[in-house]
């Protein structure tokens, strides 16, 4: 029998605003195996990009997963804290966001943020950034390793974030409206 990368049971998240409690996200549950594709669909408003930053463990201060269970690989993400949880954010775990731009620092340059994001050797991660971004469909991924955020369109900024999250070997991949401002 083969273990499940990403099992979620029973979750549930609130916000809280105006001194209530309010659902957004009720009672999800599934199951993805390695490499399985799964596609989350509905109304605008009706919780997607909630479930995904729940899932990952990134919702807004006033958010609150108020029951149910996370578990990747058998493990409890709900239990995870301090310096496993961040390595698991480092090793394991990417976002691609609706709003690259606000995902992006505006101070910057792409290439920077890229290396940062992969680590170790600096040589040889600004080749393994320069090689992402080809693989993004990025047709000058020097020039754009030289860019600012803002210095770029808004599918070129998604292409870069689809980027960052492809590095490595993620166990689970968000990805939160990715094709919306590609051109």
């Amino acid at each position: 029998m083969t273990i499940s990368t990403l099992e979620v049971q029973q979750l549930s998240v609130v916000y809280h605003t105006n001194g209530r409690m309010l659902p957004v996200v009720r009672d999800v549950n599934f199951t993805a195996a390695a490499g399985e594709v799964i596609g989350i669909v509905g109304e605008s408003g009706s919780g997607k990009s909630t479930l995904g930053l729940a899932l990952l463990r990134t919702l807004p201060a006033n958010g609150q997963v108020s029951s149910g269970r996370v578990l990747l690989d058998g493990i409890d993400l709900s239990q995870m804290e301090g310096s496993a949880l961040r390595a698991l954010w480092k090793h394991s775990l990417r976002l691609v966001p609706q709003n690259p731009l606000a995902a992006l620092n505006p101070t910057l340059h792409i290439g920077a943020q890229l290396i940062e994001a992969i680590g170790g050797n600096r040589r040889e991660a600004e080749q393994q950034a320069i090689s992402l971004l080809t693989r993004v469909q990025i047709n000058d991924p020097k020039r754009v390793m030289r860019s600012y955020p803002h210095e770029l369109s808004g599918g070129m900024q998604q292409r870069v974030m689809i980027a960052m999250a492809l590095h490595g070997t993620p166990r689970l991949l968000v990805l939160d409206e990715p094709t919306t401002s590609l051109d």
